[in-house]
């Protein structure tokens, strides 16, 4: 018996919208089979021909109807195969995936949704020293959800058959819930409305960790080539944002080390200054921090965010790492012309803009546009001639074209000579479809001010 549960037809629209390669359907687009279907079902999608598209899980309650499980006629054939074991199976493959490319070894994501094929499943997997390892989950399907009681007895299965990778056990393994995405609501499944009270926002736990989950050191991938030990970073697993730490950036990080070239400072014994923005726990700063001292640079970071235990955490790592920091407590977005007082005519060798999405649908694009290019106009006023600016969207809705256009606009308000050095995006543990833009947020463009009447000199 099959573990399918009902047949939905798509409409000729929806079909060929999901033979370009989208894994979702929306509701306007399914013709028949709807009523009678639970929300997180998995149906057989086939066109007004009956032509098999593929396997999904469901939810008529929701715009996003049906999200693609496979496109594989042979999975779900029998009842042997339920979702549990399609996760195993999916998870296996992204350690697979992200093994190859010597990310198990320190904190990584090991399921990002749909690129994972498994819609509305992150899972973040947060390393941490004596070998034990958090599992720190996101549900936003309503399949998903229905799966959490029996996710940690999934996350064991996978790691028994991912032993020949790590050497990491169940015994010394913990697993988390960080179900505060305002994405569940779509669905229609509960989500805490996010509070100005930090303490609120607190993970559930699904397996027993060994100690309080504010106080752990996670090991990150050094992004730096001539420094490739890991790092440590204090981070807040109870009451931080998303999963606890946002692992997207590393390779934006490794790009901007890969273009930094401070040789011409070789008899300058001035400290290199970082002003890093929205800096969350100093990811940023602290990667730069431990690159550069260990070119025998000396460092000072300025980190500003609006969360003052992130700001406590931000302040350790960039310690840790060799430098000298200095934290302000500022909401950024609300308070810029306050912050730019504070900061007076202080100038930066390396300023990093990264800010929250700043448009959370397309009925915000022009606001939001229009905040992104006034944080770029302020912000890029601060870098020294000769300094490297970093402007990043993790907006779905804000295009590469679109972040790369409103850089040109504050190079042209500044009246600077901006050259662009490097285009960034997703690090590699964070695939993402080509035909599926809405898995596709991150940019990130770093650029470096030029003295026009000495380059060519």
């Amino acid at each position: 018996m099959s573990t399918v549960v009902k047949r939905w037809v798509a409409s000729k629209k929806g079909a060929k919208h999901f033979l370009s390669g989208h894994p979702w359907v929306f509701i306007g687009d399914i013709i028949k089979g709807v009523n009678g279907t639970p929300p997180g079902a998995i149906v057989e999608l086939v066109d007004e021909k009956e032509k098999f598209l593929g396997h999904g899980i469901t939810n008529a309650f929701s715009q996003i109807a049906f999200r693609q499980l496979s496109r594989s006629p042979r999975d779900f054939k029998n009842s042997s195969e339920t979702l549990a074991s399609f996760v195993i199976d999916k998870l296996v493959a992204a350690a697979n995936r992200r093994f190859k490319d010597n990310f198990l070894e320190y904190s990584h994501r090991l399921c990002f949704a749909e690129a994972d094929s498994l819609p509305g499943l992150v899972i973040d997997c947060f390393v941490l020293e004596d070998d034990y390892q958090c599992f720190s989950i996101q549900a936003s399907t309503a399949a998903m959800d229905q799966l959490l009681p029996s996710m940690s007895g999934i996350l064991e299965t996978f790691l028994s058959r991912l032993n020949k990778y790590t050497s990491r056990s169940w015994d010394k393994s913990f697993v988390i819930l960080k179900n505060d995405a305002l994405a569940r609501k779509l669905e229609g499944l509960p989500a805490k409305e996010i509070s100005e009270n930090e303490e609120e926002k607190e993970a559930i736990i699904l397996k027993n960790c060994p100690t309080s989950l504010s106080t752990f050191s996670i090991k990150i991938k050094s992004a730096s080539k001539n420094n490739n030990n890991y790092l440590l970073f204090s981070v807040d697993l109870q009451g931080g944002q998303k999963t606890g730490f946002f692992l997207d950036q590393y390779h934006n990080i490794s790009l901007l080390l890969e273009n930094l070239n401070f040789s011409s400072r070789i008899d300058d014994t001035s400290p290199i200054r970082i002003l890093d923005l929205f800096s969350y726990v100093g990811q940023w700063s602290t990667q730069l921090t431990h690159h550069l001292t260990y070119l025998r640079h000396q460092v000072i970071a300025t980190v500003v965010d609006s969360s003052a235990s992130a700001l406590d955490l931000a302040y350790a790592n960039v310690l840790r790492a060799g430098g000298q920091c200095r934290i302000i407590k500022s909401d950024i977005i609300k308070k810029n012309s306050q912050l730019l007082e504070t900061l007076a005519e202080e100038k930066f060798d390396i300023v990093i803009c990264d800010p929250p999405a700043l448009i959370k649908n397309r009925n915000d694009y022009y606001n939001g546009k229009s905040a992104y290019q006034q944080l770029n106009n302020s912000l890029l006023s601060k870098v020294k001639v000769g300094g490297y600016f970093i402007s990043c969207s993790c907006s779905q809705h804000l295009s590469e074209s679109d972040l790369t256009q409103i850089v040109a606009n504050a190079a042209q308000k500044n009246s600077c000579h901006l050259k662009t050095l490097a285009h960034g995006g997703h690090s590699l543990d964070h695939p993402t479809l080509a035909n599926f833009p809405q898995g596709n947020y991150l940019k990130a463009i770093i650029c470096q001010i030029i003295d026009a009447s000495k380059e060519h000199q």
